[in-house]
């Protein structure tokens, strides 16, 4: 509330056409932005550790889902636009993190999804059949529809029952081994 406040206030003050002018000649108003979003950045960083990261739980039957997978050696990768650090953090965190092959990050592919290159870009380099890859994701637009524009096969984890529009979705992890041996076959 605060920063919006002080945002509405530097606004009034300088009007968005003028801000390169007075970003590139106000050393003082230059300063005062970066101490404000330092001061920001770190209280979220805080807030975010100890409010997201520290609290987040799995889903129930996540660990029975990857020894199904592990079993029948089925191999996994992560495509996250998470940073690589935080996803790093939360593998570790559950002890799941020898369960996939390899962590793919927006961060460290250089593009975002809903980007189709993104699917491509690990296809070639795993040396992946899109028709005999099975994307789970949890968002229609950043996961399931530019999967499917690849050829992938598509699988939506829908855990709070939304309605939505897509052609398979599942929203308990204790379905999805019957799901993927559906599909494996299919």
């Amino acid at each position: 509330e605060t920063l919006f406040c002080l945002y509405q206030s530097i606004y009034q003050q300088y009007p968005i056409d003028h801000w390169d002018i007075v970003l590139g000649e106000d050393l003082h108003f230059q300063l005062l932005l970066k101490k404000i979003w330092l001061d920001n950045y770190i209280l979220f960083r805080k807030v975010y550790q100890e409010g997201v990261m520290d609290n987040l739980s799995l889903f129930p039957n996540v660990i029975d889902a990857l020894l199904f997978c592990q079993q029948q050696k089925i191999p996994l990768y992560i495509l996250s636009n998470w940073r690589q650090k935080n996803q790093e953090f939360k593998l570790e965190k559950f002890g799941i993190r020898d369960f996939f092959q390899k962590i793919y990050t927006s961060e460290k592919i250089g593009l975002m999804k809903p980007d189709s290159l993104v699917f491509r870009k690990i296809l070639e380099q795993e040396c992946l059949d899109p028709s005999t890859t099975i994307m789970i994701g949890n968002s229609i637009k950043e996961d399931i529809s530019p999967a499917e524009s690849m050829g992938i096969k598509t699988l939506l984890f829908n855990p709070y029952w939304k309605k939505i529009s897509a052609s398979a979705s599942f929203t308990s992890y204790q379905k999805l081994p019957w799901i993927l041996q559906h599909l494996i076959r299919s």
